[in-house]
């Protein structure tokens, strides 16, 4: 809910204070981080972008965006006029990280 979104955003910084601690992974090594990304590739059709495994530092700062932008969306709920919405919907879409086309 709305209330959760300031907590999570807490615990993410104070996760992200701490990532460096964990252990480090080699990217280049697919089967040290869990799965190897090509076994299911006979599955997929050729259309498929290819995809990157983020880092640590980037997953939390996808994560961190991800709660500010529910936030806002939790805000524009709450507005009253037609040009406050609009300009609202405006800013999300404009996201340049991540954009989202409402």
């Amino acid at each position: 809910s709305e209330q959760e979104i300031p907590y999570c955003l807490t615990l993410l910084s104070n996760i992200s204070s701490t990532v460096h601690l964990g252990k480090q992974l080699d990217p280049a090594d697919p089967l040290i981080l869990g799965f190897h990304p090509l076994i299911n590739q006979h599955l997929l059709p050729p259309s498929y972008r290819t995809y990157e495994i983020l880092s640590r530092d980037q997953a939390m700062s996808l994560l961190t965006t991800i709660l500010e932008q529910l936030k806002i969306m939790y805000e524009i709920g709450r507005l009253n006029s037609l040009s406050e919405l609009f300009s609202a919907v405006l800013n999300l879409s404009s996201v340049e990280e991540s954009p989202n086309v409402l």
